[in-house]
């Protein structure tokens, strides 16, 4: 499942080389960004797109990520797959069930 992940430059490197540690396959997209898409203040946004199993995995790696944030400080990041996009915010306290939560619609029904 290729899952493509925009946000904030520092946490999108973190987030792929959480991927990449794992052994999992990301690439960049020709592409850094739509220019009819709203920055929303963001001064430096990145994007990568992980070749993962499910959105399950995601979660274990944006968790990790979160972890790493300061305890007052909040990530926009917006998730997109071939089923949808989801914004979320991240959070150094964020679980992965309220991820699961917020990523569901990304999950293809079984």
């Amino acid at each position: 499942m290729r899952i493509s992940v925009s946000g904030d430059k520092a946490l999108v490197e973190r987030l792929e080389a959480a991927v990449q540690a794992d052994g999992a396959a990301t690439e960049r997209p020709a592409q850094q960004r739509d220019p009819t898409e709203q920055a929303f203040g963001i001064a430096e946004v990145a994007t990568v797109v992980a070749i993962l199993t499910g959105v399950a995995k995601l979660i274990e790696y944006l968790v990790m990520v979160a972890k790493a944030l300061n305890e007052d400080e909040k990530q926009t990041v917006r998730v997109k797959t071939a089923l949808g996009v989801v914004t979320l915010e991240l959070h150094a306290d964020v679980s992965a069930a309220e991820l699961r939560r917020t990523l569901a619609s990304l999950e293809a029904q079984r």
